[in-house]
C-alpha cells in the first residue's frame, strides 16, 4: 500500500565514517525494511582520548553504557606498565582517576556501565602484590577481591571473574601453589575457584564473563602433548569447564562470551614459530568453532565481533567481523591517515560501541572510541535485557510483565491504569526502561541502576515519542502536540527545542530515515 510521509531530516556533522546511503521512496511498508537495513550501515566517530597532566599515554581495554575505563602510564615511567586506571564516562575524554593514593600502579580492565574491575598493585618490597579490583566510579569505592596475586579481567551481571595466582607470594618466595581461573560475586569471601579437573591442566586464568558463562584457557602441561593452551568454556562452577579447543590448532584461547557465544584464537603454527593466528567463535562445543579469518577476536556482543588483524609490515589493524561470514571493516582505516602505526579493538558493547587503543611509531599510545552515531536506527525495541533482541511484555493496570530473551520472566509494579507507557533507554546502558507518561510527567525506572526519575515536561494532551534525537546514545523526552502541530524536545545533549511540524490528525512516526545516528521529526 502506497502511503505519503513528510519527513524533516536534521542535519549531518563532519565525522570520520563509513556509512551506506539509501534512497527510498515514502512508503508505509518499507519502514521495516529500513530499520534492517540501517542496522548493517554503521557509521562512526574516532574519539582519541589524550592523557592529562602526569600521563603520557592511554589505553583503552572496556566500554558498557556510559562507561569507559583503560588506563593511563604514568609519565617518565620505564614499564608499560606503570599505570593509573581510568575511568571516562558519558561524553568525556577526561578521565576519572580509580587509582587509590596507598598503592603504586593500576589498571581497569572492564566495566558494567555501572561498577569496573581491574588490579591495583604495590611494589614495596617485600610485599611485591598485584590484586583483583572492584570499584564503583571512584578510588574510594575500592574493594580488593583477593589478598594473594590476582586480577579481575572482566564484570557481566553480578560476576567477576580472572584469576588467583598463590605462585607469587613475595618476590623471593618459592611457589605455594599455582595459578587458577576466578569468579567473585563482589567481595573477596565469594571466591569460586574455576580450575578444572582436566588431566595435565596446570593452570587456568578467566578471560571474561556475560553473567551466565566464563571464558579462559587452560594450561596443560603433558608430554607429547601437540597442544598447551585450551580455551575453555564455565557455568559457573569448575565441573562445568567445557574445552573448547579445536582439533588442528597448536594454542586455543577465548577471550569474549555474550548470549552464548564466545570468540577468541588458535594459533595454527608449531612452537616456537605459533604465528599465524586465526579469529575463532564457538557456540558452546570444540566441534561449533568457525573461523573468522587470520587475526584475534577480543570482544563481542553476541553477534558482532571486534579484535586485530595484520595490517602489513608487522603491524596490527584494529577490526571488526560481522556474523560469522568472516566479513567485516578495517576500523585502523578511519584512524588520522599517517598518524598511527597499529591499533587494537578491545570491546564492543550492545550498541556497537567500540574501544580499543592505537599506538604511535614511537610506541606511545591513546585510547581510541569507535562511537557509533546511528544509534537510533540501530536500538531494539522493547529490549529489556540487552541482549539485542526485542522481548514479549504486556502492561495492564499498572504493572509491566515481560518475557526476556535472555534473562528470563520478570514483573515489576510501575505506573497506573491510565498512564501512557514510554519505555525507552534512557541512560544509555542498551536496555530499554520501564517509563510511563503521566498527565504531562515523566516517570523513569532505570535499568543502569534500578533508580527512580521524575521529570515534569508536556501536557495532558500530549503523545510521548522518546527517542534519541540528538544521537547522544540516550533516549529523550519528546511529545508530539496535535492541538497546534508542534513538536516539544528535551534532549539530553542538546537541550530544549521546539519545532511546528504537522497538524491536528496527524500520525507522528519518528525514526532515523536519513541514518545519521539522530531520530527525526515525521507525521503521515
Amino acid at each position: 500500500m502506497f502511503c505519503k510521509a513528510v519527513i524533516l531530516r536534521n542535519g549531518q556533522g563532519n565525522i570520520m565514517n563509513i556509512k551506506t546511503v539509501f534512497n527510498f521512496t515514502a512508503i508505509l511498508s518499507l519502514l521495516c525494511l529500513l530499520q534492517v537495513a540501517s542496522a548493517a550501515a554503521q557509521t562512526y566517530q574516532v574519539i582519541i582520548y589524550e592523557p592529562t597532566a602526569g600521563f603520557s599515554d592511554t589505553e583503552g581495554f572496556g566500554l558498557r553504557g556510559q562507561q569507559r575505563v583503560g588506563a593511563g602510564r604514568i609519565a617518565g615511567s620505564t614499564s608499560p606498565e606503570h599505570t593509573h586506571a581510568f575511568l571516562w564516562t558519558g561524553t568525556s575524554t577526561a578521565p576519572i582517576a580509580l587509582h587509590p593514593s596507598n598503592f603504586t600502579y593500576s589498571a581497569a580492565f572492564d566495566t558494567d556501565g555501572t561498577r569496573q574491575v581491574g588490579y591495583v598493585e604495590n611494589n614495596l618490597f617485600p610485599q611485591v602484590m598485584r590484586r583483583a579490583a572492584l570499584w564503583s566510579g571512584s578510588a574510594n569505592s575500592l574493594i580488593v577481591l583477593s589478598n594473594k596475586f590476582s586480577e579481575a579481567a572482566a564484570i557481566g551481571g553480578d560476576q567477576q571473574v580472572g584469576y588467583v595466582d598463590d605462585t607469587f607470594t613475595c618476590s623471593e618466595c618459592g611457589p605455594t601453589g599455582g595459578q587458577f581461573a576466578a569468579l567473585w560475586r563482589g567481595t573477596a569471601q565469594s571466591l569460586v575457584n574455576l580450575h578444572p579437573p582436566l588431566f595435565g591442566c596446570r593452570t587456568s586464568q578467566a578471560a571474561d564473563t556475560d553473567g551466565v558463562q566464563q571464558v579462559g584457557n587452560c594450561f596443560f602441561q603433558i608430554p607429547q602433548m601437540t597442544s598447551n593452551y585450551r580455551a575453555l568454556l564455565w557455568s559457573g562452577t569448575a565441573q562445568s569447564a567445557v574445552v573448547l579447543h579445536p582439533a588442528n590448532y597448536f594454542n586455543s584461547f577465548a577471550l569474549s562470551v555474550k548470549n552464548g557465544v564466545q570468540v577468541g584464537f588458535g594459533n595454527t603454527g608449531t612452537f616456537p614459530n605459533l604465528n599465524p593466528s586465526d579469529a575463532l567463535l564457538w557456540r558452546g562445543t570444540a566441534q561449533s568453532v568457525v573461523v573468522l579469518g587470520r587475526g584475534t577476536a577480543l570482544g563481542t556482543n553476541g553477534t558482532t565481533h571486534v579484535g586485530e588483524v595484520d595490517g602489513g609490515n608487522n603491524r596490527s589493524n584494529a577490526f571488526r567481523w560481522d556474523g560469522v561470514s568472516g566479513a567485516g571493516f578495517n576500523l585502523h582505516t578511519l584512524l588520522p591517515a599517517g598518524v598511527y602505526e597499529n591499533s587494537t579493538a578491545e570491546e564492543i558493547d550492545t550498541e556497537g560501541n567500540i574501544f580499543g587503543t592505537a599506538q604511535f611509531p614511537n610506541g606511545r599510545t591513546r585510547a581510541v572510541q569507535w562511537r557509533v552515531t546511528n544509534t537510533a536506527a540501530r536500538q531494539t525495541l522493547y529490549d529489556f535485557d540487552g541482549d539485542g533482541k526485542s522481548d514479549v511484555s504486556v502492561y495492564r493496570n499498572g504493572e509491566w510483565f515481560m518475557q526476556k530473551s535472555r534473562d528470563g520472566f520478570s514483573a515489576v509494579a510501575f505506573g497506573a491504569s491510565s498512564d501512557k507507557i514510554a519505555p525507552a533507554d534512557y541512560d544509555g546502558d542498551g536496555k530499554t526502561d520501564v517509563a510511563v507518561f503521566r498527565e504531562g510527567a515523566w516517570y523513569v525506572l532505570r535499568s543502569l541502576d534500578n533508580a527512580f526519575s521524575a521529570v515534569s515536561f508536556g501536557s495532558p494532551e500530549d503523545k510521548p515519542l522518546p527517542a534519541d534525537y540528538d544521537g547522544d546514545g540516550r533516549a529523550d523526552y519528546a511529545v508530539f502536540r496535535p492541538s497546534n502541530g508542534t513538536w516539544y524536545l528535551l534532549r539530553s545533549a542538546l537541550g530544549f527545542t521546539g519545532t511546528a511540524f504537522g497538524q491536528n490528525g496527524d500520525i507522528p512516526v519518528p525514526g532515523d530515515y536519513d541514518g545519521d545516528g539522530k531520530t527525526d521529526i515525521c507525521v503521515f
